[in-house]
């Protein structure tokens, strides 16, 4: 996989899972079952079908169970996070205080089953807050974690680095207290 063809396919991801169905995107019950399906499970959801065979995440996971997995735990996320734009990912579990163990444990995931998870749980941490992240950075670390692929640790590196760089809200009520 190239990282081009991979950037296309998220991209193309992004738009139909961000934008209503009059606007060219998955209707919201697809969007729905897309949130409740296992991407791990025997039988994969309709919905999750017609995204897997879409030409630009076909050429991306180039038909290959794993890869089709990997991408199905992507479809998840952005269906669970349900905007685009917004901040890095790390900035925003920072600012809404996701718990520091939580995000450790994300960053560390690797491999299809912790990945699932744990990138589910940030995912629908955000949405729940309210917060758009920058659902084409997450996705190829969750893509790539979740390959276990050697980009998955520069990635991670570049999360954290936001997170830790990012005051809490906690810290920042006690900086402006103490001014």
């Amino acid at each position: 996989m190239s990282q081009e063809t991979i950037d296309r396919a998220i991209g193309r991801l992004i738009r139909l899972l961000v934008h209503e169905r009059d606007e060219g995107g998955l209707s919201s019950g697809g969007r729905a079952e897309l949130r409740r399906m296992d991407p791990l499970g025997p039988a994969l959801p309709p919905a999750l079908w017609r995204l897997l065979t879409v030409p630009e995440v076909a050429a991306a996971s180039g038909g290959q169970d794993t890869a089709e997995r990997a991408f199905a735990i992507v479809i998840q996320a952005i269906a669970e996070a349900g905007a685009s734009g917004g901040k890095p990912v790390g900035q925003v579990l920072a600012e809404t205080r996701y718990a520091e163990a939580r995000f450790v444990r994300l960053l560390r995931a690797r491999g299809t089953d912790d990945v699932a998870f744990e990138a589910r749980q940030a995912a629908r941490w955000c949405a729940v807050k309210g917060v758009a992240i920058q659902l084409a950075a997450f996705s190829r670390f969750i893509l790539d974690a979740a390959l276990d692929s050697k980009d998955a640790d520069r990635r991670a590196h570049a999360i954290a680095r936001n997170y830790f760089a990012t005051p809490s809200a906690e810290a920042r009520g006690a900086a402006a207290t103490e001014a």
